[in-house]
């Protein structure tokens, strides 16, 4: 009796909260953030194919056009889908790209090209390996766009000026490189960034510095919402359209954005680094 008092208490405060906080949604259009197509043991990030499939029929149901981050940012009918951490299973959405004729975003820390993570492997269980040279350029030849993800995947907001400098540097030079295209977004490792990071990222020529959270910090920085392994169909919808539940999925994209900023620890004492 207790806990469906405390439920249905739960259920009334998200249907009173809602109203509000959907109003802050990213109002410039949608960009989704994910992980992995391979969810794991402890890791929340990943989703599977199917929950894709479930945010590509979503979009179309909703008249809604799946694009470029650019094109999110300046069309109310756009969602760009990007990926974090450059890993290799990212290859399934081949067929899915050229069927539905999309594309999306892949944001790559450099320096683990070719390598397994070293950030979520949470007590070993979630090694999962970055995408290759060669597979960058597959992917960037079937109209992939890809962006930095730092070159070490650090938190830098703890860098100083030059560290932050050289980070972002080099991983832009590296993917354009790769791609022989333009670095234009820089996605904040852990979603942790500041005004010195995005005052360096903006120098070096990157358009916007791309969060974790939908949460927009000023005219630089984009916000994103997160797609997790406990979404479904009704919360997919709440992301991509404004309704009773967007603003409880707002609130909780916050959450789950803050608890990223605790991965760091958590790999430090779960799992080796990749020697430097």
């Amino acid at each position: 009796m207790i806990f469906l008092i405390i439920l249905a208490g739960i259920v009334l405060l998200t249907i009173l909260i809602s109203p509000v906080l959907r109003r802050r949604f990213h109002t410039h259009g949608r960009i989704l953030a994910l992980h992995s197509l391979q969810p794991k043991f402890l890791d929340f990030g990943a989703v599977s194919a199917k929950t894709l499939n479930h945010v590509i029929d979503g979009c179309r149901n909703r008249g809604l056009r799946i694009g470029t981050i650019e094109e999110a940012i300046l069309r109310e009918d756009t969602v760009a889908i990007t990926f974090d951490d450059g890993y290799d299973d990212i290859l399934q959405m081949l067929p899915l790209l050229s069927k539905h004729r999309i594309t999306i975003t892949v944001f790559v820390p450099t320096a683990f090209i070719g390598k397994t993570n070293s950030w979520d492997n949470f007590f070993l269980n979630n090694k999962r390996r970055h995408l290759s040279e060669e597979q960058i350029k597959q992917l960037a030849a079937a109209g992939v766009e890809f962006g930095s993800h730092s070159h070490w995947h650090s938190d830098l907001s703890r860098l100083h000026d030059d560290a932050i400098e050289e980070e972002l540097r080099k991983s832009k030079n590296i993917l354009e490189s790769l791609t022989g295209r333009e670095v234009k977004y820089v996605a904040y490792p852990y979603g942790r960034g500041d005004n010195r990071v995005s005052a360096i990222a903006r120098r070096l020529g990157y358009q916007a510095g791309i969060w974790s959270s939908p949460r927009v910090a000023d005219v630089f920085n984009v916000g994103r919402t997160p797609l997790n392994r406990f979404d479904t169909q009704l919360t997919i919808n709440a992301k991509l359209h404004p309704g009773i539940l967007s603003g409880a999925e707002y609130l909780k994209s916050l959450i789950i954005s803050r608890f990223s900023h605790l991965t760091p620890l958590i790999a430090h004492f779960s799992s080796p680094s990749v020697s430097r």
